[in-house]
């Protein structure tokens, strides 16, 4: 009778609208204190996590039951354990929750991690039966490290998840993890899928996948986990942390000049409304070497050369930030996954 879940919102970059909320596992002690999935889900077998599973379901759906009643037009998502695909009583599981709730089918995405191995097609065949009953999936963990092309092309998925572990090497690798970033970012837009990146810890980083194009975000810099009862309040107070125009953070303003060298030709802004040249302007002397590598990238023939400059200096800032800061504490922050998988 531990079990609670938490839920964690997921956001619209673009306007600060909450278009989904994850459902995340926690453990209750009799004393009122939480345990961390990270300390339970690796103690659990298949049919503990299924069981898991089917206990979570049931609450997350009576909670946004209880919230469409009020209006509520968000939908809600809820982790399945890898084993449980291919589990021939799960979609009766399923059916059975959304029947129970009285909460459409539609409402609800099952997020899944990408399934891979000898049996593809009983994979397929799983996920078909999940379809039919009219929920959305969603591809967890992409760019995790296995991540298939040609399958994330097959899957009918709606939404793909862009992995936090990808965005913990932001800033000891910020050059690299941008362009990969970007490139699922493309990659979704590309297969008509909706990107959602994971693992957003702060305001550098909302703002860095922001301007990179991604539509969608989660993470402990948009809102922590939390008990149903207090969605209501956050969602009251809650504001996107970003200003359209404007630059906030060096990270932002990497992905900002990354964006540019490899935007296939835009064009350039004027120095009016160039927000790099006011994030800049506002930090350093006019003839710092910073400033007159911005300069020169608008025009003349070392434009390539300064551009690279300033690249690399911005990618340094970024660098010198994280050695001046310690890490974020993501302890307890799980969802119903196997391995203590971290969740945001």
């Amino acid at each position: 009778g531990g079990l609670t879940m938490h839920l964690q919102p997921i956001v619209d970059l673009r306007n600060g609208q909450v278009v989904k909320v994850e459902a995340l596992a926690r453990l209750r002690l009799e004393d009122g204190s939480l345990v961390a999935p990270a300390s339970f889900l690796p103690l659990l077998g298949d049919a503990d996590l299924d069981h898991l599973f089917r206990l979570g379901l049931a609450e997350a759906l009576a909670q946004f039951a209880r919230w469409r009643a009020k209006g509520w037009q968000a939908e809600i998502s809820v982790n399945l354990p890898p084993a449980a695909l291919l589990d021939p009583d799960c979609p009766r599981w399923i059916h059975a929750a959304l029947q129970h709730s009285g909460v459409p089918a539609a409402c609800l995405t099952v997020e899944i991690i990408e399934p891979h191995g000898p049996d593809l097609s009983a994979q397929d065949a799983a996920i078909a039966k999940l379809l039919a009953l009219g929920v959305k999936l969603s591809m967890d963990d992409v760019g995790s490290g296995y991540s298939n092309l040609q399958r994330l092309a097959e899957l009918p998925v709606e939404d793909i998840k862009i992995d936090q572990h990808l965005l913990c090497r932001l800033r000891s690798d910020p050059l690299r993890t941008l362009a990969l970033i970007a490139a699922i970012i493309q990659m979704g837009q590309d297969f008509s899928q909706n990107v959602i990146v994971e693992g957003l810890e702060d305001l550098g980083m909302v703002e860095a996948v922001a301007v990179l194009g991604a539509p969608y975000g989660q993470g402990h810099g948009l809102a922590h986990p939390m008990p149903a009862e207090d969605l209501a309040t956050w969602r009251q107070a809650f504001r996107l942390p970003l200003t359209p125009g404007t630059l906030h953070s060096y990270l932002g303003a990497l992905a900002y000049h990354w964006r540019f060298v490899h935007g296939g030709g835009r064009a350039t802004p004027s120095p009016a409304a160039d927000p790099l040249a006011h994030f800049i302007a506002d930090r350093l002397p006019a003839d710092s070497p910073a400033a007159c590598w911005h300069a020169q990238t608008q025009q003349g023939p070392d434009a390539q050369v300064a551009s690279q400059a300033l690249m690399n200096w911005l990618a340094d800032q970024v660098r010198q930030e994280a050695a001046d800061s310690p890490p974020p504490n993501n302890a307890g922050a799980l969802a119903i996954a196997p391995e203590g998988a971290e969740k945001p």
